[in-house]
């Protein structure tokens, strides 16, 4: 006969009778990670990050150029997202 505690493979759960353990899904994590990627993107930094991934070498924009002209190739349409930033760009911000 096996002892289930002791056994390695399964994780224990947390708290009481394994009411905090949410599994797979887990919203509380996942609301927290929402609410401090939405606090960094906000921030200063995270703003300074946003500005200098936008920025593209100019050795790399011929290449950058031939893969979305191959992306869109095989697409359906424009996605009405893009279309609306680029018919008002302050909208975009």
């Amino acid at each position: 006969m096996t002892n289930k505690a002791s056994n390695p493979a399964q994780p224990k759960a947390a708290g009481k009778g394994g009411k905090d353990n949410q599994g797979e899904g887990d919203k509380r994590s996942a609301k927290r990670f929402n609410s401090d990627q939405t606090e960094f993107v906000q921030s200063e930094r995270g703003q300074d990050a946003i500005d200098q991934a936008s920025d593209v070498a100019p050795e790399d924009e011929a290449e950058l150029a031939q893969a979305e002209r191959e992306g869109a190739s095989r697409a359906k349409g424009e996605d009405p997202a893009v279309r609306r930033q680029r018919d008002n760009p302050d909208r975009a911000k």
